[in-house]
């Protein structure tokens, strides 16, 4: 059976009775580690054809809580104050890391602009499981 993030998020705000969101403990509850991960646009971005693996077009800005466990050991591999966390996606899934939140970012511009882009990740997790998701964005006023 194939869960996806978008479910999981229903699931989340469905059970919880905050005034605001936070959707972190969603994916908190996923315990496993991300074994591929591909996002892809739904218009050409950087030269590439709809489709295509863009996952090396991103850096890891952050990651939430601030620190990479391994999977399953559970063992810290970085915490708060360690500069050597991965910051790309392919040293990410590298490392063994339990699946948790990341914000990640463009490495660099890209030439192609658009009023709005939907981006999809798939995300494959250690027991085979993919995990499918989606966002738009509309750039509006901030495209260039």
């Amino acid at each position: 059976m194939s869960a996806t993030i978008s479910s999981t998020l229903d699931r989340y705000y469905q059970n919880d009775n905050r005034k605001y969101k936070w959707p972190y403990a969603a994916f908190n509850a996923i315990y496993s580690s991300v074994t591929d991960l591909k996002i892809s646009a739904d218009k050409v971005l950087f030269g590439r054809t709809a489709g295509e693996n863009l996952s090396d077009k991103f850096h890891i800005k952050a990651y939430m809580p601030d620190c990479v466990v391994s999977y399953p050991q559970c063992e810290v591999l970085y915490d708060y104050e360690d500069k050597g966390k991965p910051l790309t996606l392919d040293g990410w899934v590298k490392s063994g890391a339990m699946f948790q939140p990341i914000l990640i970012m463009f490495d660099t511009i890209p030439e192609e602009s658009y009023d709005s882009i939907t981006f999809s990740a798939e995300a494959t997790i250690s027991d085979g499981r993919v995990l499918p998701g989606s966002l738009e964005v509309q750039f509006g006023e901030y495209r260039r």
